[in-house]
């Protein structure tokens, strides 16, 4: 996770270059936009944020980027919810002045934001949102590094599949394997 983190924090550089005129050795500014509390995955959220720190730690502990510019990180909760996920995009780029946004966990966060972050002109990275019609719009600002729902349901059956019982104590063996999912927003992608 450690890679992706700042494999998202280097192309948020990249994309910052593009979008915003170097100012002297002013920090790069990316936001943390994730779940730090209910009803969102707060403990998923914490990991995301910790996994950000140690990417801009190390990329600024190697002399920063773009002549030995400091990455700044500005983290906000989104809660789990869309309506505080583009609140917080919203605060991120026009108060806090980011140039990118990582962090994305849940996809209905993530539908109501990437949205704005069109209207905005803000790339924002999909940390965890896996829902396969978050990239189906092919959209300009809305970049992912996770595997989408059917995919990782193919490769987890697979897995099953060929493992059969011998994957699991001899106290827990089954010939029977079942699905279950929610009916929530964001695991709709499963159904």
């Amino acid at each position: 996770m450690l890679n992706a983190l700042r494999t998202f924090l280097l192309a948020a550089v990249a994309a910052a270059t593009l979008a915003v005129p170097a100012f002297a050795q002013a920090p790069i500014k990316i936001g943390v936009l994730t779940p730090l509390s209910p009803p969102g995955d707060a403990a998923a959220g914490q990991f995301i944020v910790r996994g950000a720190k140690m990417a801009a730690e190390e990329i600024n502990g190697q002399g920063g980027v773009l002549g030995g510019r400091k990455i700044e990180l500005i983290v906000e909760d989104d809660a789990g919810t869309p309506e505080k996920g583009a609140a917080g995009l919203r605060k991120l780029v026009s108060q806090d002045r980011v140039v990118a946004v990582v962090g994305q966990f849940h996809s209905s966060v993530t539908e109501a934001v990437q949205d704005l972050a069109e209207q905005l002109k803000v790339p924002v990275f999909l940390t965890q949102a896996s829902a396969k019609k978050l990239t189906e719009k092919h959209l300009t600002y809305t970049f992912r590094t996770h595997v989408i729902d059917p995919d990782r349901v193919t490769l987890w059956n697979k897995w099953i599949q060929q493992q059969g019982s011998s994957a699991w104590p001899s106290w827990r063996r089954t010939r029977t394997t079942a699905w279950a999912w929610s009916r929530r927003p964001r695991s709709s992608s499963l159904r």
